[in-house]
């Protein structure tokens, strides 16, 4: 199985949930906040509970998505 069309995060993460990344424009998603300058899409109860368990992990993850923008993913698993 190769995956290397994909993309290693979305084009635009406020339109996609912050956990799971599922697209979540257009009224598609549970709940859209705005924390200090920050916005967060979340698509439903469980990715709400997960977020709530530990907002910063999600947070430096949506930062590492948006540095490797555009970036294809080669396939390799991570050690």
């Amino acid at each position: 199985m190769n995956a290397s069309h994909l993309d290693i995060g979305p084009a635009d993460p406020e339109s996609h949930c912050i956990v799971c990344g599922k697209c979540v424009a257009h009224g598609g998603g549970m709940v859209r906040m705005e924390i200090g300058e920050r916005v967060v899409c979340l698509c439903c109860p469980l990715c709400d509970k997960f977020y709530r368990k530990d907002p910063e992990y999600y947070h430096a993850l949506r930062d590492c998505r948006r540095a490797n923008r555009g970036t294809k993913w080669n396939g390799a698993m991570p050690d």
